[in-house]
């Protein structure tokens, strides 16, 4: 029953222990003029951080992931010869992921330089700032600093320094037994082929960081890495890419001390009139609301009032 004044809640959506019921507890009235600042934040910081370039990289990934499982799941299931058949094909398309996945973040590092310098100027503070962080991560970060570099090595010098290692291995019981074998798809970066011809693209340090290593490394693992990276530099340059939606951040997390701990669940509900129903009855659309947005949000909040105390 609608009270007036009142067009939405806070709703907690659950099922009960042993039930495949479906409940709805809606345990706090909200009026018109918060039910729409409370979701018009919740939505404009929820579209700057899944509509920003980082969501490019995830997509990437997952796609170079997937390629890889896909590669893996076929050489369990089919025979050598079409396996080798393949293996061409497949390596192709791994050089292709791989070359997406890097673009991405050369891509996200110009666009987040580029709308630092068109809201802030070129060498404010903002701008500084943004570029400083881009730059702890490329000196701290070894999988995004060569994963960043692999972009140009795969447009400029070959795309051969992308491998795809598979292999076959029986696998054995503690008593010796062989129960199967074990399949490995693996992408590596081919540090032959990033010698002497390709110190063009690749500095005297990352030249040796690859020779120091003990054998070609996984790509995988580093551009995971990598994408750890670009959140990083989001989240810590929230304010200088976004710089308007500090009152959104703010909202988002009184919306969420108002859930308390009902942690799980989360929506935010409407009542809207069924038309022709007497008395009068109401529906209840309601939006899903991502717990991630809210720790996002917190975690920009406490960062840079830490930093502005600091």
């Amino acid at each position: 029953m609608r009270e007036e004044g009142n067009v939405g809640g806070l709703m907690v959506i659950y099922k009960k222990a042993g039930s495949d019921e479906t409940q709805f507890d809606l345990f706090h009235r909200l009026s018109d003029g918060e039910y729409v600042e409370y979701l018009a934040a919740y939505q404009r910081v929820d579209k700057a951080i899944g509509g920003g370039l980082e969501m490019y990289a995830e997509e990437a990934l997952r796609q170079f992931e997937s390629c890889l499982e896909s590669i893996k799941k076929f050489m369990e299931e089919g025979n050598l010869s079409i396996i080798r058949a393949s293996a061409e094909l497949w390596q192709r398309s791994i050089i292709c992921l791989a070359l997406t996945f890097a673009a991405s973040l050369n891509i996200h590092q110009e666009h987040g330089l580029t709308r630092a310098k068109r809201l802030h100027g070129k060498g404010s503070i903002g701008f500084v700032a943004l570029k400083a962080l881009f730059n702890r991560e490329y000196d701290e970060c070894q999988g995004y600093r060569i994963s960043y570099k692999l972009r140009n090595l795969l447009v400029h010098h070959t795309i051969e320094c992308v491998g795809l290692h598979l292999s076959a291995r029986e696998e054995r019981s503690p008593g010796g037994i062989v129960v199967g074998d074990k399949y490995s798809a693996i992408a590596r970066l081919r540090r032959d082929q990033c010698e002497e011809t390709a110190k063009e693209y690749l500095n005297v340090a990352i030249r040796n960081e690859l020779a120091e290593m003990e054998e070609d490394p996984d790509l995988l693992p580093l551009f995971r890495d990598a994408l750890a990276s670009i959140h990083r530099v989001a989240r810590d340059g929230f304010d200088v890419l976004n710089p308007e939606l500090r009152k959104e951040l703010s909202k988002v997390v009184e919306l969420d001390e108002l859930f308390g701990a009902r942690t799980e669940g989360r929506a935010l509900a409407r009542f809207v009139p069924i038309a022709g129903t007497l008395p009068r009855q109401t529906s209840m659309p309601h939006t899903v609301l991502d717990p991630k947005i809210f720790s996002y949000a917190k975690e920009v909040l406490l960062l840079h009032s830490n930093s502005t105390s600091g």
